[in-house]
Protein backbone atom coordinates (compact mmCIF):
# COMPACT_ATOMS: atom_id res chain seq x y z
CA UNK A 1 0.00 0.00 0.00
CA UNK A 2 1.28 3.41 -0.82
CA UNK A 3 1.82 5.14 2.58
CA UNK A 4 -1.12 7.49 4.18
CA UNK A 5 -0.64 11.70 3.94
CA UNK A 6 0.54 11.68 7.35
CA UNK A 7 3.10 8.78 7.27
CA UNK A 8 4.30 10.76 4.02
CA UNK A 9 4.34 13.72 6.18
CA UNK A 10 6.28 12.11 9.32
CA UNK A 11 8.83 10.90 6.76
CA UNK A 12 9.35 14.37 5.04
CA UNK A 13 9.95 15.85 8.59
CA UNK A 14 12.45 13.08 9.30
CA UNK A 15 14.50 13.67 6.38
CA UNK A 16 14.69 17.43 6.77
CA UNK A 17 15.44 17.44 10.16
CA UNK A 18 18.17 14.69 9.37
CA UNK A 19 19.80 16.74 6.65
CA UNK A 20 19.60 19.85 8.61
CA UNK A 21 22.04 18.03 11.29
CA UNK A 22 24.38 16.99 9.05
CA UNK A 23 22.99 13.38 8.35
CA UNK A 24 21.76 11.88 5.49
CA UNK A 25 18.72 9.25 5.14
CA UNK A 26 18.61 5.81 4.31
CA UNK A 27 15.67 5.34 2.44
CA UNK A 28 14.03 2.22 -0.11
CA UNK A 29 12.71 2.37 -3.37
CA UNK A 30 13.85 6.04 -4.58
CA UNK A 31 14.88 5.04 -8.40
CA UNK A 32 14.99 1.69 -7.91
CA UNK A 33 13.83 -1.17 -5.54
CA UNK A 34 17.40 -0.78 -3.45
CA UNK A 35 18.49 1.14 -0.61
CA UNK A 36 19.88 4.80 -1.16
CA UNK A 37 20.48 8.37 0.33
CA UNK A 38 18.70 11.51 0.71
CA UNK A 39 21.43 13.93 0.99
CA UNK A 40 19.68 17.32 0.73
CA UNK A 41 16.19 19.06 0.34
CA UNK A 42 14.81 21.77 -1.36
CA UNK A 43 11.48 23.06 0.34
CA UNK A 44 10.37 25.76 -2.44
CA UNK A 45 10.16 23.01 -5.17
CA UNK A 46 9.40 20.38 -2.47
CA UNK A 47 12.21 18.49 -3.87
CA UNK A 48 14.95 15.92 -2.29
CA UNK A 49 18.34 15.15 -3.59
CA UNK A 50 18.94 11.43 -3.63
CA UNK A 51 21.28 8.82 -4.71
CA UNK A 52 21.11 5.20 -5.71
CA UNK A 53 23.39 3.31 -7.54
CA UNK A 54 20.75 3.62 -10.45
CA UNK A 55 20.73 7.93 -10.13
CA UNK A 56 21.77 10.63 -8.64
CA UNK A 57 18.89 13.47 -8.76
CA UNK A 58 15.66 14.90 -7.45
CA UNK A 59 12.74 13.39 -5.89
CA UNK A 60 9.65 15.13 -5.42
CA UNK A 61 8.64 14.92 -1.36
CA UNK A 62 5.34 13.19 -2.99
CA UNK A 63 7.05 10.34 -4.83
CA UNK A 64 8.66 9.41 -0.96
CA UNK A 65 7.25 5.96 -0.49
CA UNK A 66 5.85 5.83 -4.07
CA UNK A 67 8.15 3.85 -6.24
CA UNK A 68 8.17 0.82 -7.54
CA UNK A 69 7.59 -1.39 -3.71
CA UNK A 70 5.04 1.38 -2.89
CA UNK A 71 6.51 0.81 0.46
CA UNK A 72 7.60 3.54 2.44
CA UNK A 73 11.03 2.86 4.55
CA UNK A 74 13.17 6.04 5.66
CA UNK A 75 15.72 5.43 8.92
CA UNK A 76 17.74 8.34 10.17
CA UNK A 77 20.99 7.84 12.76
CA UNK A 78 19.58 9.61 15.68
CA UNK A 79 23.35 10.82 17.50
CA UNK A 80 26.80 10.35 15.82
CA UNK A 81 28.95 8.40 18.07
CA UNK A 82 32.86 8.07 18.12
CA UNK A 83 34.19 4.93 16.44
CA UNK A 84 38.07 4.17 17.30
CA UNK A 85 39.46 4.27 13.71
CA UNK A 86 41.62 0.60 14.22
CA UNK A 87 38.77 -0.79 16.17
CA UNK A 88 35.99 -0.35 12.63
CA UNK A 89 38.90 -1.17 10.46
CA UNK A 90 39.64 -4.81 12.28
CA UNK A 91 35.59 -5.26 12.35
CA UNK A 92 35.22 -4.75 8.33
CA UNK A 93 38.08 -6.57 8.02
CA UNK A 94 36.52 -9.59 10.11
CA UNK A 95 33.28 -8.96 7.99
CA UNK A 96 35.33 -9.16 4.55
CA UNK A 97 37.08 -12.53 5.59
CA UNK A 98 33.16 -13.96 7.12
CA UNK A 99 32.10 -12.92 3.64
CA UNK A 100 34.47 -14.49 1.46
CA UNK A 101 34.25 -17.64 3.48
CA UNK A 102 30.48 -18.10 3.64
CA UNK A 103 30.58 -17.12 7.63
CA UNK A 104 28.33 -14.91 7.51
CA UNK A 105 25.47 -14.93 10.83
CA UNK A 106 22.82 -13.06 8.51
CA UNK A 107 22.43 -15.80 5.73
CA UNK A 108 19.10 -18.01 6.38
CA UNK A 109 19.49 -21.50 5.47
CA UNK A 110 19.46 -23.23 1.91
CA UNK A 111 21.21 -20.10 0.59
CA UNK A 112 24.79 -19.33 -0.03
CA UNK A 113 27.00 -16.39 0.19
CA UNK A 114 30.94 -15.40 -0.31
CA UNK A 115 32.75 -16.95 -3.09
CA UNK A 116 31.07 -20.03 -2.56
CA UNK A 117 27.98 -17.81 -4.26
CA UNK A 118 29.37 -17.80 -7.66
CA UNK A 119 29.69 -21.58 -7.84
CA UNK A 120 25.97 -21.85 -6.90
CA UNK A 121 25.50 -18.79 -9.47
CA UNK A 122 27.08 -20.66 -12.16
CA UNK A 123 25.38 -23.85 -11.79
CA UNK A 124 22.01 -22.23 -11.79
CA UNK A 125 22.80 -20.82 -15.51
CA UNK A 126 24.10 -24.18 -16.31
CA UNK A 127 20.76 -25.80 -15.13
CA UNK A 128 18.81 -23.04 -16.85
CA UNK A 129 16.83 -22.07 -13.81
CA UNK A 130 18.23 -18.67 -13.28
CA UNK A 131 15.50 -16.00 -11.84
CA UNK A 132 15.70 -13.06 -14.31
CA UNK A 133 14.67 -10.45 -11.72
CA UNK A 134 16.54 -12.31 -9.53
CA UNK A 135 19.66 -12.18 -11.65
CA UNK A 136 19.14 -8.89 -12.71
CA UNK A 137 19.37 -7.64 -9.34
CA UNK A 138 22.31 -9.08 -7.80
CA UNK A 139 24.59 -8.57 -10.90
CA UNK A 140 23.43 -4.78 -10.31
CA UNK A 141 23.76 -5.03 -6.10
CA UNK A 142 26.62 -7.14 -6.32
CA UNK A 143 28.89 -5.12 -8.43
CA UNK A 144 27.59 -1.86 -6.51
CA UNK A 145 28.87 -3.58 -3.27
CA UNK A 146 32.85 -4.56 -4.87
CA UNK A 147 32.73 -0.68 -6.03
CA UNK A 148 32.02 0.45 -2.36
CA UNK A 149 34.48 -2.25 -0.94
CA UNK A 150 37.11 -1.19 -3.25
CA UNK A 151 36.90 2.70 -2.44
CA UNK A 152 36.78 1.93 0.91
CA UNK A 153 39.76 -0.26 0.95
CA UNK A 154 41.84 2.21 -1.14
CA UNK A 155 40.79 4.85 1.27
CA UNK A 156 42.14 3.18 4.18
CA UNK A 157 45.06 1.95 2.33
CA UNK A 158 45.66 5.76 1.66
CA UNK A 159 45.03 6.79 5.09
CA UNK A 160 46.86 4.27 6.49
CA UNK A 161 45.95 1.78 9.45
CA UNK A 162 45.79 3.66 13.06
CA UNK A 163 48.19 0.95 14.58
CA UNK A 164 52.13 1.78 13.31
CA UNK A 165 52.91 -1.59 14.32
CA UNK A 166 52.22 -3.19 10.80
CA UNK A 167 51.52 0.02 8.94
CA UNK A 168 53.22 -0.53 5.66
CA UNK A 169 52.69 -3.89 4.49
CA UNK A 170 48.79 -3.40 6.23
CA UNK A 171 48.60 -0.23 3.80
CA UNK A 172 49.91 -2.53 0.71
CA UNK A 173 47.78 -5.72 1.52
CA UNK A 174 44.69 -3.56 1.32
CA UNK A 175 45.74 -1.53 -1.49
CA UNK A 176 46.31 -4.86 -3.47
CA UNK A 177 42.56 -6.11 -1.96
CA UNK A 178 41.19 -2.95 -3.23
CA UNK A 179 42.69 -3.67 -6.82
CA UNK A 180 41.11 -7.25 -6.66
CA UNK A 181 37.46 -5.59 -5.66
CA UNK A 182 37.73 -2.97 -8.54
CA UNK A 183 38.36 -6.01 -11.01
CA UNK A 184 35.58 -7.79 -9.99
CA UNK A 185 33.35 -4.95 -9.86
CA UNK A 186 34.54 -4.26 -13.43
CA UNK A 187 33.71 -7.67 -14.80
CA UNK A 188 29.91 -7.57 -12.83
CA UNK A 189 29.58 -4.56 -14.35
CA UNK A 190 29.97 -5.99 -17.48
CA UNK A 191 26.85 -8.49 -17.07
CA UNK A 192 24.36 -5.84 -16.19
CA UNK A 193 24.00 -5.22 -19.40
CA UNK A 194 23.88 -8.89 -20.55
CA UNK A 195 21.42 -9.45 -17.77
CA UNK A 196 18.33 -6.13 -17.87
CA UNK A 197 15.73 -5.89 -15.05
CA UNK A 198 12.64 -7.83 -16.57
CA UNK A 199 9.86 -5.31 -17.88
Amino acid sequence: EPPSAEKLVEAVDLVRASVDRGIPVIAWDLFVAEFGLIYGYDDEQKLFHAIDFQADQTLAYDKLGMGRAKELAVFSIEKKTSVDPLTSFRQALTMILEHAQGKEKAVEDGFVSGLAAYDTWIEAFQADTVDPLGNAYNTAVAADARLFAAQFLLQRSADGCPDNTYDHSIKQLTAKAAVHYASVHESLLALHPLFPFPS
